[in-house]
């Protein structure tokens, strides 16, 4: 998990990853549909607490977010806060290991 979630700072290069933030959760449903944390690893963010509920448009959780200030700002100054989820299954198994 270090080495996934070190990647990102070569993802984010050449721009400057101290406010880089991501976090990967495995989320489990149950037979009644409700859907709680297994394990969540981050980097420079907020893990999210194990057995904690979550709402889901019906898949796994993948959270990134990063503070963008332009080097040259003409029509946009100050910093722009980028973040986006994506929500996807393992493809070879029904869940997947982690330590963080």
């Amino acid at each position: 998990m270090s080495n996934i979630l070190g990647a990102s700072s070569a993802v984010i290069a050449p721009f400057d990853p101290t406010p880089l933030k991501v976090t990967v959760s495995e989320i489990s449903v149950d037979s009644n549909n409700n859907a709680t944390i297994s394990w969540s690893c981050t980097l420079g963010g907020s893990a999210h607490a194990i057995n904690s509920a979550v709402a889901l448009p019906g898949a796994l959780n993948v959270e990134a977010s990063y503070v963008y200030k332009l080097p040259i700002g003409y029509a946009v100054t100050g910093a722009l806060n980028l973040s986006d989820q994506i929500y996807m299954r393992p493809r070879l198994a029904n869940s997947v290991a982690a330590s963080c």
